[in-house]
């Protein structure tokens, strides 16, 4: 009845972890190109150039990726508030219609209740 994302399997704890990662290599690529560009300061400005470009490039794809985890964990707490929301909803309207049926059926649910358990009983000998 209700399917799980993909990203629902994905602990809370995971998630915060994966984004300490995607900055932390966020972080060392930039210290990786500061590198670089000392590194080629003799060497031509393409090469410096080069450097930027990936640098920008590969920062823009982890901000990106960090982005839908972080949108990806938001929308598993919105799904996660909303079925809490219907379930609270649909117990609270069961609970209304036994009491509803209780107060107008006393007789007819005790037989129903005392045959249930009447059942169980004789499962639970059997065995």
């Amino acid at each position: 009845m209700f399917q799980q994302s993909r990203h629902a399997r994905l602990p809370t704890a995971d998630l915060a972890s994966l984004e300490r990662r995607l900055h932390d290599l966020e972080d060392q690529l930039t210290r990786v190109t500061k590198a670089a560009r000392r590194a080629s300061g003799g060497m031509s400005s393409r090469v410096s150039d080069t450097s930027d470009w990936l640098g920008d490039a590969i920062g823009s794809a982890l901000a990106e990726i960090a982005d839908r985890f972080r949108g990806s964990a938001r929308s598993v707490g919105e799904e996660a508030a909303r079925l809490r929301q219907d379930a609270a909803r649909l117990g609270t309207h069961a609970v209304r219609r036994l009491s509803v049926e209780v107060e107008q059926r006393p007789l007819v649910l005790l037989a129903v209740a005392a045959g249930i358990g009447l059942l169980i009983g004789l499962a639970a000998r059997r065995r």
